[in-house]
């Protein structure tokens, strides 16, 4: 009756165990809300005093035209990198954000957008510099940061609007699960493309975990993360392998692109034969070889196993003196029995 109890109490520890493991799993990658931020009036006021600047500009130099502002809370947000996170820009949660609509006019006739130079000065009076330019199109894609405030601005700028977008760089509220796989594909994107990607995850989706899936080809697996206007692909040897950045896209990639490592890593993904949907797959024995010379993931090869003279001598005498040994036991075995026989039989 004890020992059964003894099993029911063990089995019960372990499943409890077990539970709490799988649910400790599943929420990795989940953060704790978000609190309301005060740093937001900041963010907001440069954004109120770059409205006034662009209604300015805008009836100095085209006083007939009809011109609106919409403010939004999420549209557009700048990209930032904290100190938790290495070698990738993450955008932020949340942003204030400002854009102007020419009402009246038409594309062919769209006004100027105020000049680079107004722009850019407009931040630095109030303290910002450039912390990272995006893109080649000078100031536009450019976050500049005040880091005495910690708000960071990135302009938006296109043929149908212009305005600004702020927030701050303690909006940025993610779990840890979610900072270590964020470092994971930024050290592959960063040792592939020697520069940092920009990771655009939205504020929704740091509540789940990345959506990685397992590769038909067990036991890789591969994701894909958004990284502004495209896609970045990514796959490992296993759950406890490095990431290795394959490629970024838009779309499904052709078949005919996953190679080596990479069908193993993705078998089982989305890919075209011309127009036809179909599957990556891993190609057959046959190729094997040719595979392995164009994988820079393989194993190396350590030959066949062999011993030289002095490896078999130990390994012989180590043999020998365990089988020894296990004679030694079996006979000590079988000689306390025996007196233990004589003992009772006796009168």
């Amino acid at each position: 009756m004890k020992k059964q109890k003894y099993c029911l109490t063990i089995g019960a520890i372990a499943c409890s165990a077990l539970l709490g493991l799988v649910g400790l799993a599943k929420s990795t990658y989940a953060s704790d809300p978000l609190d309301p931020d005060v740093h937001h009036d900041a963010a907001m006021q440069v954004v109120n005093d770059y409205e006034q600047l662009l209604q300015s500009y805008f009836s100095t130099n085209y006083p007939d035209l009809s011109v609106s502002f919409n403010k939004d809370a999420t549209a557009w947000r700048p990209y930032y990198m904290p100190d938790y996170i290495n070698h990738a820009y993450v955008r932020l949660m949340w942003a204030y954000s400002l854009e102007t609509h020419y009402d009246d006019a038409p594309i062919e006739n769209m006004p100027e957008d105020p000049n680079a130079e107004m722009m850019v000065n407009f931040l630095v009076g109030k303290g910002f510099q450039e912390y990272i330019n995006r893109a080649e199109t000078y100031p536009i894609n450019t976050e500049y940061l005040n880091s005495s405030t910690g708000v960071i601005c990135s302009f938006i700028n296109n043929t149908s609007l212009n305005g600004i977008s702020c927030s701050h760089v303690d909006e940025l509220q993610i779990g840890e699960g979610w900072q270590n796989f964020i470092n994971a594909i930024g050290a592959a994107y960063y040792a592939k493309e020697n520069k940092a990607p920009f990771v655009s995850y939205d504020n929704e989706a740091y509540v789940s975990d990345p959506d990685i899936k397992d590769s038909d080809y067990s036991p890789y697996q591969y994701v894909s993360v958004p990284m502004g206007n495209f896609h970045g692909l990514f796959y490992r040897q296993s759950p406890t392998s490095e990431w290795v950045y394959f490629e970024g896209t838009q779309a499904p990639l052709s078949c005919d692109r996953y190679t080596g490592e990479a069908q193993k890593g993705f078998a089982g993904s989305v890919c075209y034969n011309g127009t036809e949907e179909s599957k990556v797959t891993v190609a057959t024995e046959s190729n094997e070889e040719e595979e392995k010379e164009d994988s820079d993931l393989l194993v190396p090869d350590t030959g066949e196993f062999t011993m030289d003279k002095a490896g078999l001598i130990v390994g012989i005498s180590a043999t020998t003196i365990a089988g020894l040994s296990f004679v030694a036991y079996l006979s000590r075995y079988f000689l306390k029995r025996q007196k233990v026989k004589v003992h009772f039989n006796k009168k």
